[in-house]
């Protein structure tokens, strides 16, 4: 009997042992992860949320910032992208017109001068004159224009998008690639692995098989797990031949064309013949520089010709920057409107700067108005947008929610002379996590089109009212604040 129970106590001690050897562990391991999200050089309020959700998930909390919140990969990458970059910029130089020589009719540009400047010297992207630009915002005639232009490419076809889908337009685009690569025209395709995780092996190997290249941005092991894992390459461009490019939010995706259950989905695309092309082939050429390791040869790289008369500013953004170029030309934009910014974006999670900016903005007379979708694709990201738009009507914002179905523009347009299009959202995943790009079109015309669909689109909303607003279910605003809550994390 007494050695039973000395048995017993012993293995009892053992185990009590273990298990405080493993509570200590974890304790130092949930330490040592808040450390790191400390150290890491996040804006503040991230940094708090991540130190929340480590202490009061500790399990969960782990799983969640390994999958969402820590930046290996980020550092990873930063070791690998610049190289790439320093490549394409060593081999191919700038086609750019300085402020001086822009022809007198674009007096829009030197008033405009300080933003030019600004991201100029903070990004190295010069504004670059004689630019063709056409703009779409239905899918149907922007895909009918691109397949159109694909068939008719002689020596190279380019192209990188955050999501390729396979389904009937991405179908047909496949097709047309492969034939043009049959006839011996270069295609090569750049897809973000985590935006494209339903690009099947079939169609992958279809292409690959039929001679296009085609390469993943930043493997992952789950992505149906990580549909907003960080790093992801959200740059949606197209380059043939070296003089004409797309550019703009559409992915290749069905929806474009036919809908979604949230209704018929609209957006801003830029086809853009002239230099402005040439300097979206050479982001294509350092992010396959970096996808393929390959280095960029100068035959893809043609001198520029004239397209037209608009002078077109291409700018980008990528973690590893010191910068966030698209928050920094937002700000600037609308901090220095005089009379009116219109803005359409389907995700607005804006940082503290970026709503001070809109807020004093709209409260010194300046006429801010904003479309913002009414429905979306992810419930959890739609209460959270719509978390700030008391604020927004506070300031005396006009508010619009898009009823039409969804539209997917992102576009700032001030004061009828400048406008800003392309992939990033106004969201702090599009500022600090994700690879985007943009295009400032210093214009009247081109501005002005883009403000008569900015127009035509509020007459497809809803414009809200604050009092209206305020009398929103209670339900509804608790799910609004926790969703806000989480927000930076989104």
């Amino acid at each position: 009997m007494l050695q039973l129970l000395l048995t017993q106590w012993v293995d009892g001690y053992e185990l009590g042992l273990i298990l405080r050897i493993l509570a200590l562990l974890y304790c130092l391991t949930i330490a040592a992860s808040v450390l790191m999200v400390i150290l890491d050089r996040r804006n503040p309020t991230k940094t708090l949320l991540w130190v929340w959700v480590l202490i009061l998930l500790p399990i969960m909390g782990l799983v969640f910032y390994i999958f969402l919140g820590q930046n290996l990969r980020r550092r990873l990458t930063a070791r690998r992208y610049p190289d790439s970059r320093r490549e394409v910029e060593d081999r191919f130089g700038t086609a750019t017109i300085p402020l001086s020589e822009i022809p007198p009719q674009h007096d829009v540009l030197e008033t405009h001068a300080y933003i030019a400047t600004l991201l100029d010297h903070q990004g190295e992207a010069p504004v670059l004159g004689s630019n063709g630009v056409e703009l779409y915002h239905e899918g149907e005639v922007a895909f009918a224009s691109l397949l159109e232009d694909i068939r008719h490419a002689q020596d190279f076809i380019h192209m990188e998008y955050y999501t390729f889908t396979d389904d009937a337009l991405g179908q047909r685009i496949a097709a047309e690639l492969i034939e043009r690569a049959g006839q011996g025209v270069d295609v090569r395709i750049i897809y973000d692995a985590v935006g494209s995780w339903g690009l099947s092996k079939s169609l992958l190997a279809r292409l690959q098989e039929g001679g296009v290249r085609i390469y993943p941005f930043e493997r992952v092991i789950f992505p149906l797990l990580g549909n907003r894992i960080n790093n992801r390459n959200h740059r949606k461009i197209v380059v043939i031949d070296g003089t004409m490019a797309y550019m703009g939010g559409m992915n290749i995706a069905q929806r474009y064309i036919t809908g979604s259950s949230i209704g018929q989905w609209v957006d801003t695309q830029l086809r853009i013949k002239g230099p402005a092309a040439h300097a979206l082939h050479r982001i294509f050429l350092r992010d396959w520089a970096y996808v393929s390791g390959e280095a960029p040869s100068p035959d893809y790289c043609p001198i520029p010709v004239e397209g037209g008369n608009t002078p077109v500013q291409i700018i980008t953004s990528a973690p590893e920057d010191p910068y966030s170029t698209p928050l920094h030309a937002f700000i600037t934009a609308i901090a220095r409107a005089k009379r009116y910014i219109y803005i359409c974006t389907p995700y607005f999670i804006p940082s503290d700067s970026l709503l001070m900016a809109l807020r004093t903005t709209a409260l010194s007379g300046v006429d801010v108005r904003i479309i913002l979708p009414r429905r979306g694709d992810a419930k959890l990201v739609l209460w959270a947008i719509h978390s700030y738009i008391e604020d927004l009507l506070e300031s005396g914002i006009r508010v619009y929610l898009y009823t039409g179905g969804f539209n997917h523009s992102k576009t700032l347009i001030v004061d009828g002379e400048l406008a800003i299009v392309g992939s990033a959202n106004m969201d702090i995943r599009s500022f600090e996590e994700n690879y985007e790009v943009l295009a400032l079109l210093y214009d009247r015309d081109i501005t002005r089109r883009l403000e008569l669909e900015f127009i035509g689109n509020t007459r497809k909303s809803h414009d809200l009212d604050l009092a209206e607003w305020r009398q929103r279910p209670l339900a509804r605003r608790g799910l609004e604040a926790i969703a806000r809550l989480f927000s930076p994390v989104f």
